[in-house]
């Protein structure tokens, strides 16, 4: 899955726990860009699925065997889960 996340894919991919905390700012460095606008105004942006939908950004942490399992102001909680196949 290369694209837009790739590099959000490839960090959560080497992390060695089982929850990693990233506070907006960390995961613009990590991307090498901004994120936008939706992902700091609306919960529904960290959706690990919406119906049978998963967004691009979603695709990228599932790919890397981890889903979000909250998000705060100004930071998101990932937890490993069991990779996926699906990209």
């Amino acid at each position: 899955m290369a694209g837009k996340y790739q590099p959000l894919t490839d960090f959560l991919q080497a992390q060695p726990g089982e929850v990693v905390t990233l506070t907006f700012e960390h995961l613009e460095q990590v991307l090498g860009e901004s994120l936008p606008a939706s992902a700091r105004q609306h919960a529904a942006w960290w959706a690990n699925e919406i119906g049978d939908t998963r967004h691009v950004q979603a695709r990228a942490w599932l790919a890397a065997g981890w889903r979000v399992e909250a998000v705060a102001p100004g930071a998101a909680t990932f937890r490993r889960s069991y990779p996926t196949t699906e990209a």
